[in-house]
């Protein structure tokens, strides 16, 4: 059994980006199951998906230049449980900004090809990302595609015919997430989210030399407009 959906969403991760909670080395995923609700993913079926992305990424009022990517890959969901969930990928394709030409150039890369090699076993609460369990240790870079595509299927609503604003913790950090719901028909429902990155804290974890304590205020803006 087959199901498509369509996803598009620009995401830019740290050198070891987003809180989506801890990584346990193991195939399994051993937490008690919480019976979904809202998302009736059935065992046994594989769901599968579009994913699409775009990255820019420029120095505010340094220059007009920026560096971007593209990145596009079929995702297959497959459901052990309802509460256990094995993502594979696969056409996995990258290309990135040429600034003499401005246009944009594919890209090969080892790494490509281990996000198609490793599948990755995930904790599924009820919408909720929790846990992910790997087979093998992966690279930053590949764990990171896998946690933004990740980010996209997490839905933590009350009610999926409603609109919501709450606080989400995923790639991007922890942050104020706005859900607006449309719906299409008896089979079909449109669910748009949307972030302030600005507000989010717990962004990442990168290595520089300057020093500073992390910290948390309930404010729209917690991180500084650099990139």
């Amino acid at each position: 059994m087959w199901h498509t959906l369509f996803l598009i969403l620009a995401l830019v991760a740290g050198s070891k980006a987003g809180p989506i909670q801890e990584i346990q080395i193991s195939d399994k995923c051993a937490r008690q199951c919480t019976v979904s609700h809202q998302f009736n993913y059935e065992p046994g079926t594989t769901y599968e998906f579009t994913y699409e992305t775009d990255i820019r990424t420029a120095v505010q009022g340094a220059s007009e230049d920026h560096a971007g990517v593209h990145l596009t890959s079929k995702v297959y969901l497959d459901f052990a449980s309802k509460c256990e969930m094995i993502m594979r990928l696969s056409d996995v394709k990258l290309s990135e900004h040429d600034p003499e030409t401005s246009t944009m150039k594919p890209v090969s890369s080892p790494e490509l090809a281990d996000l198609e090699k490793q599948p990755l076993t995930v904790s599924f609460q009820d919408g909720t990302i929790e846990d992910l369990c790997l087979s093998q240790v992966e690279s930053d870079k590949t764990l990171n595609i896998k946690r933004g595509i990740l980010s996209l299927i997490q839905n933590n609503m009350d009610d999926i015919t409603k609109p919501q604003t709450l606080s989400e913790s995923d790639v991007a950090g922890t942050c104020e997430t706005e859900y607006s719901s449309q719906d299409k028909g008896w089979y079909k429902q449109i669910i748009k989210k949307s972030k302030n990155l600005l507000g989010c804290t717990e962004r990442h974890n990168g290595n520089s030399a300057v020093q500073g304590i992390p910290y948390q205020a309930k404010s729209l803006r917690s991180n500084l407009e650099l990139l």
